[in-house]
C-alpha cells in the first residue's frame, strides 16, 4: 500500500509540475486571459498538494487545536484560516481543495454546513463571535493561530472580561525632531473578570498648530510603532501613504493597527506604549503641535467567551511637538494630572468664590538654561452667554506664584471665544530641567442679566502652541498644547458625580437564541445644592439613548428601565436634601431586534426639581456625555 501510495504523489507531482509551466506560459504569452486561467490552475494545484499531504498520512500545516480570536470570511488568510479549515475537514465537512491558509467559497460551503448542523443561525459561512466562541469551546486551546507579532499565547481563561481604568499618558518624550523616533504616549487599562486577546487599536491625529505645508499626518510620519511594557513590538505599520488611513477629510485622522495579538491575563494592566518615527523635511517653521488620541471603541480585544469587548473614552489626549532637526525647544506646555475633572460650580447673585478651573504643567529643557516669564494668553470658551459676562477675575498661580495682571486680547470667533493675557514680567523663572505646574483660576460675576446660572452656561480654557512668552538664551515661545475640561455654571440644582464609572457595567446572556438580552446599570452620586432636590422615582427622570459598535445612537429592540435609590420618597419623589448626596442606580434591560452586535448604555439627562409638587423641571446634563457611558457588551440574540 505504500508503494502504491508513492507512486500515486510521484504521478500527483508530475501532474503539478506540469500545471505549473502551463501556468508560466499562460503568464508569458496570453495576458490576454492570464487572471482567470492562473487563478484556475492555483486552485487545481492547491487541491493537489492537498492530496499528497493527505496521501503522506500528514497535511500541508499542523492540526494542534488552538483558540480563534478573529472574524473570517472571505478573502481572509492566514494560519487561522488553515486550522479552521482543517478544523472543519475534521468534522468531516468537505473542502475539496483542502487546508488552503485562503477563505473561499468551499470553506464558506463547509463553515454553513457546520453551522446549520448546531443550530447556528444565520448558516451563512460567516466565522463570527457567535461561531467562533462554539467552535473555540469544542476544539480546546493550544498553541494560538493570532497572526500579530505579540505574545502568540492564546490559551484565554474565564468568562466574559471587562476594560476599564484606561488612561493615556505623555510618553518618555514629548517632541520628535525631523527623521527621528520618539515614544510619545502610553496607553494604559485594567483587564478584569477574564483574559482577553487584545487585536485592534484605532489612532487618532490632529494637528493644532501648522509649521507644515499640510497638515495631513500622512506627510509628517513614516513609521508608528506599538510596544508593550518590556518593549516588545506589538505592530510597526508603514503610515505614510494617504490610503492606509480610515479617514482622509480632517481634521483628525485615524490608523488602525490589526491583529496585534496582545493577551493581557485577568488581573493584569495592559500597557501599550507609540512611538513614532518623523519624516525628513516636513517643517517649514520651528515646530508643529500633533494631538493624539484613543477615541471611543478605540481599543478591541476578544475574551475567553469569544465576546468583543471594547475600551471606553476615558483617557485624555496628549499632544507631542515635531521640530526641526537639531532644533532646542526649552519650554513646552504638557498636559498635568492636577487638572480637575468637569464639574459643577456653584454661582448666585453675588461673586462666586475662587475656582481652579484648569491646570497644566510647563516644562524647561534639562539641556537650556533657566527660563524667565514674560507673558501668557490662554483662551477661554463659554457657552450659553459671553465670555465677559461670565467672567469677574482671574489668576495664574505659577509654582505657587500668583499672578494677577490681565487683560482681555482680542475676541477670537465671537464674544464665546477670547484670549486673555497676563502680565508675567519676568516674577516666575522656570529653572532648566523643572516640571511646573500652572493653575488658572476664576471668580465668577453675580448672576442675573444675561448670565443666570441655571446649568445652561459652561466655560473651557485652553494653553495653545506659544501660549508663553520668555527669556533664555534667546527669546522664545512654549510649545505644545493643554486643554481643560469643560465644567457648568449653576446657582442651585444637583451636582453628579460618575464615581469614576466604578459601579457601570454592560453585560448580555449568551444562549445565542432570541432570549438573548443585554442588560446596563449606571450608579451616580446625586448632591443637593443650595436647595432640596426631588427626583420621579420612575424611570422617567433618567433619559438614555443605546448606541451601537459605532458609537451612534439606535431604537433597536425593546426595552425596559428602573431607577432605585436608598432616598427617602416623598409624594412619589425620591428626595434628597441640601448639602446631602444619594446614591441612584439606573438600570435599562435592552433585548435587540436584530443580535449580533455590540451595544452600551449613555445617559443623557436627569431631569430635578425643588419641589415635591413637581410643577417645574430642571434638567442635568451629562457633560462630558462620554464619561457618563457604559462599556460595550455583545448581545447574540
Amino acid at each position: 500500500m505504500q508503494i502504491a501510495n508513492n507512486n500515486t504523489v510521484a504521478r500527483i507531482a508530475a501532474v503539478v509540475a506540469g500545471l505549473g509551466l502551463v501556468a508560466m506560459s499562460f503568464a508569458t504569452f496570453t495576458p490576454a486571459v492570464k487572471a482567470q486561467t492562473a487563478d484556475d490552475l492555483q486552485a487545481q494545484i492547491t487541491a493537489l498538494l492537498a492530496q499528497i499531504a493527505a496521501l503522506q498520512g500528514g497535511s500541508t500545516t499542523a492540526t494542534a487545536s488552538v483558540t480563534f480570536t478573529r472574524d473570517l470570511t472571505i478573502g481572509s488568510t492566514g494560519a487561522d484560516v488553515t486550522a479552521l479549515q482543517n478544523w472543519l475537514i475534521a468534522k468531516g465537512h468537505t473542502i475539496p481543495a483542502g487546508a488552503t491558509g485562503y477563505f473561499g467559497t468551499q470553506t464558506q460551503a463547509a463553515l454553513a454546513a457546520y453551522q446549520a448542523a448546531n443550530g447556528i443561525a444565520p448558516a451563512a459561512g460567516y466565522f463570527g463571535p457567535i461561531t467562533r466562541a462554539k467552535v473555540n469551546a469544542t476544539a480546546g486551546t493550544g498553541t494560538g493561530t493570532g497572526t500579530g507579532t505579540g505574545t502568540g499565547s492564546n490559551d484565554l481563561k474565564g468568562g466574559e472580561a471587562s476594560l476599564g481604568d484606561v488612561e493615556f499618558r505623555d510618553g518618555e518624550e514629548d517632541e520628535v525632531e525631523e527623521g527621528g523616533t520618539a515614544q510619545v504616549a502610553e496607553l494604559e487599562f485594567d483587564v478584569d473578570d477574564a483574559d482577553i486577546n487584545i487585536d485592534r487599536l484605532d489612532l487618532s491625529f490632529e494637528l493644532t498648530s501648522d509649521g507644515t505645508d499640510e497638515d495631513e499626518p500622512w506627510e509628517a510620519f513614516d513609521t508608528i510603532t506599538l510596544l508593550n511594557e518590556d518593549g516588545d513590538e506589538l505592530a510597526s505599520e508603514d503610515v505614510s501613504d494617504e490610503d492606509d488611513w480610515l479617514d482622509e477629510d480632517g481634521p483628525i485622522y485615524t490608523f488602525r493597527f490589526t491583529n496585534l495579538d496582545y493577551v493581557v491575563r485577568e488581573g493584569d494592566t495592559a500597557v501599550i506604549i507609540v512611538e513614532v518615527e518623523a519624516q525628513d523635511g516636513v517643517l517649514d517653521d520651528a515646530s508643529d503641535t500633533w494631538v493624539l488620541s484613543v477615541e471611543n471603541n478605540g481599543v478591541r480585544g476578544t475574551d475567553g467567551e469569544g465576546i468583543q469587548q471594547y475600551t471606553d473614552s476615558g483617557s485624555d489626549d496628549i499632544s507631542f511637538d515635531l521640530v526641526e532637526e537639531g532644533a532646542d525647544d526649552e519650554l513646552k506646555v504638557r498636559s498635568s494630572t492636577e487638572d480637575p475633572d468637569s464639574t459643577t460650580l456653584q454661582v448666585d447673585d453675588r461673586r462666586s468664590d475662587w475656582y481652579t478651573i484648569f491646570a497644566f504643567d510647563l516644562e524647561a529643557d534639562e539641556d537650556g538654561g533657566d527660563i524667565e516669564l514674560d507673558s501668557a494668553s490662554l483662551e477661554l470658551t463659554t457657552v450659553g452667554a459671553d465670555v465677559n459676562e461670565v467672567v469677574n477675575d482671574l489668576e495664574l498661580v505659577i509654582d505657587g506664584t500668583t499672578i494677577d495682571d490681565w487683560a482681555y486680547g482680542t475676541p477670537n470667533g465671537g464674544n464665546t471665544t477670547a484670549s486673555t493675557t497676563f502680565d508675567i514680567d519676568g516674577d516666575v523663572t522656570v529653572d532648566a530641567g523643572d516640571r511646573v505646574t500652572v493653575e488658572v483660576r476664576a471668580q465668577f460675576k453675580a448672576t442675573g442679566g444675561n448670565f443666570d446660572g441655571d446649568g445652561t452656561e459652561t466655560i473651557r480654557v485652553r494653553a495653545l502652541n506659544g501660549a508663553f512668552e520668555g527669556e533664555g538664551a534667546d527669546d522664545l515661545s512654549s510649545t505644545g498644547s493643554a486643554t481643560g475640561d469643560t465644567h457648568t455654571l449653576q446657582a442651585s440644582g444637583i451636582t453628579v458625580d460618575n464615581m469614576d464609572k466604578d459601579e457601570f457595567s454592560a453585560k448580555s446572556t449568551s444562549v445565542q437564541s432570541a432570549a438573548d438580552y443585554g442588560e446596563f446599570e449606571v450608579t451616580v452620586a446625586i448632591t443637593a445644592f443650595e436647595e432640596d432636590a426631588f427626583i420621579s422615582s420612575t424611570s422617567s427622570a433618567f433619559t438614555y439613548q443605546i448606541e451601537d459598535s459605532t458609537g451612534a445612537a439606535t431604537s433597536t429592540g425593546t426595552r425596559s428601565a428602573t431607577v432605585s435609590s436608598d432616598a427617602s420618597i416623598e409624594n412619589g419623589f425620591y428626595r434628597i436634601d441640601e448639602g446631602d448626596t444619594e446614591e441612584f442606580t439606573f438600570k435599562v434591560t435592552l433585548t435587540p431586534a436584530a443580535g449580533g452586535y455590540d451595544y452600551r448604555l449613555q445617559l443623557l439627562t436627569i431631569v430635578f426639581n425643588d419641589e415635591a409638587d413637581y410643577a417645574t423641571t430642571q434638567n442635568w446634563t451629562a457633560t462630558p456625555a462620554n464619561e457618563y457611558e457604559t462599556g460595550f457588551t455583545f448581545i447574540a440574540n
